[in-house]
């Protein structure tokens, strides 16, 4: 009938192609080597005839129908009698595979946005699966052949003519430099979405616990990720478009970090070296704060003399040497006593007597 006439015209095509891969392979070859020629069975999943016939999903086909156990027996010694294999090897699929990493590339670029470098390893060749689910060969399934690849890489047994054309398409040797970091990057959003909404002023107060993670299956350590972002940070090490995606969403550099009059500091004092801070008021549980128990703010630490001649306590080495002598000590006080507090970060209340 038609549908035995328009199989075997496919075979004829695949006939003809197996003689075109034989042409072209002997270009160039020397007589001896040129009987030792053997077709690897496989046709590339996207290829076409001149005429537009689709011949490399019907090859798939025929591979389905003989995994189902579907295939007519006579089809199938035909086909077995052209050299087609009905498992082709990724070392064998090598341009079938790259031709499905392009149109790959191609359906995930086609709105303008870059390719992340990186095949899911569960994502499946369109043409590769079979009408219940299963696959037709596992070894087309593309994000699978990509870990392969990434694998031979590591272990510096990939060719270096098939590195260069993987790198040479946008290919990431690491998972972790491709989608991880996007991923990761929206992971941090929906947590500071989330902290904003639990927050009485909605803000974020732009840290993430260390050991925190998502909630869904799998989980994403976010804590340390977002530290690992630190780290890189401080080393000068982290990509300046990622900084700036950081720093939109509101995420600290340092879990010191806080705001003072809409500037960033570090909750550690700045020290001055003739000058330093006195010690905050500390507040009673009433909320006043207890006056008695703050000592006047001085050199080093160190409370001024109330009275002309009173005796000055020894000041600190570290902040400043002084001489032994009341004298000099008093005078010390008194010309540091109008020096300008050394950091905003934590206020000086210098006061002399008079």
């Amino acid at each position: 009938g038609q549908s035995n006439q328009k199989w075997d015209d496919m075979l004829e095509c695949l006939i003809k192609y197996k003689e075109e891969q034989r042409e072209l392979a002997m270009k160039g070859l020397p007589e001896n080597e040129k009987t030792e020629w053997e077709w690897d069975g496989n046709v590339p999943t996207t290829y076409k005839t001149a005429s537009g016939k689709a011949l490399g999903r019907w090859i798939n086909n025929q591979r389905s129908a003989k995994s189902k156990g579907t295939l007519k027996s006579e089809r199938e010694v035909r086909l077995v009698s052209t050299g087609l294999k009905w498992s082709v090897l990724s070392t064998n699929a090598w341009p079938d595979m790259m031709q499905e990493l392009r149109m790959y590339v191609k359906e995930k670029t086609k709105d303008g946005q870059p390719w992340d470098g990186n095949v899911p390893t569960n994502y499946r060749i369109k043409g590769n699966t079979a009408p219940d689910g299963t696959e037709i060969d596992e070894d087309k399934n593309l994000g699978r052949w990509i870990n392969r690849q990434r694998s031979l890489f590591q272990a510096g047994k990939l060719k270096k003519h098939r590195q260069v054309e993987l790198e040479k398409i946008g290919l990431k040797w690491s998972v972790l430099s491709t989608t991880s970091w996007q991923v990761m990057y929206e992971a941090l959003c929906q947590y500071a979405e989330m902290r904003k909404k639990e927050d009485p002023n909605l803000k974020w107060d732009g840290n993430v616990p260390a050991n925190y993670k998502t909630p869904e299956n799998p989980q994403k350590s976010l804590g340390r990720w977002v530290n690992r972002q630190r780290s890189a940070y401080a080393k000068n090490r982290l990509k300046e478009d990622f900084v700036e995606k950081l720093e939109k969403i509101g995420l600290r550099w340092s879990v010191h970090e806080k705001k003072v009059n809409g500037k960033v500091c570090t909750d550690t004092v700045k020290s001055s070296k003739t000058v330093s801070a006195s010690p905050i008021p500390s507040t009673q549980s009433n909320g006043s704060s207890n006056v008695n128990s703050v000592p006047k703010a001085g050199i080093g630490g160190v409370t001024p003399p109330e009275k002309s001649g009173s005796s000055l306590p020894q000041p600190d080495q570290s902040t400043l040497t002084s001489s032994n002598t009341k004298k000099e000590d008093k005078a010390i006080v008194e010309s540091n006593a109008t020096l300008t507090q050394p950091s905003n970060d934590v206020p000086l209340a210098v006061k002399t007597e008079s």
